[in-house]
């Protein structure tokens, strides 16, 4: 719950502690437009929790991480929550490195539509997925099978 905005996410991101950092909780924190070049400036080896809920995530931000798994090698636990998450948005985490080694997502919040949650159904990179949390009104019928297809009830929650 800290305005860290575009100036401070940079900062952040290279930080000298980001080297032996685990976990990293930004909730609320006002990163906006400023998480896509935290996303790309940041290399956080260890980091295996990643908190970037409630900022107002939008698709450049996701595309950015996305496209910077390299930077985020250890991550296992991911909470999106309450962003400006679409389908497409989805489509591009779904097919990316960065979700390989994860564990625990959460995008809950989002407005994935059943597209996003075929799209993570799919994902040849979600093989060690034990918790998933999504939105059943925001999935569909359509969607909701998908992933109860996929990952099965022990690990999908629909809030």
């Amino acid at each position: 719950n800290v305005n860290l905005g575009l100036p401070r996410a940079g900062q952040l991101a290279n930080a000298a502690f980001r080297e032996t950092l685990e976990e990293l909780y930004l909730d609320n924190c006002s990163l906006g437009s400023g998480a896509a070049n935290f996303f790309h400036q940041g290399k956080f080896p260890k980091l295996k929790a990643l908190d970037v809920s409630r900022n107002r995530l939008d698709r450049n931000a996701a595309e950015t991480l996305a496209g910077h798994a390299k930077n985020f090698p250890a991550l296992t636990n991911l909470r999106l929550w309450d962003n400006r998450l679409t389908a497409q948005t989805i489509a591009t985490l779904a097919n990316s490195k960065v979700l390989a080694n994860l564990t625990d997502l959460d995008l809950s919040g989002n407005k994935i539509g059943p597209g996003g949650a075929v799209a993570l159904g799919k994902s040849k990179h979600l093989s060690k997925l034990t918790s998933l949390i999504v939105d059943e009104k925001a999935v569909s019928k359509k969607g909701k099978q998908a992933l109860l297809d996929r990952f099965g009830a022990g690990v999908v929650s629909f809030r």
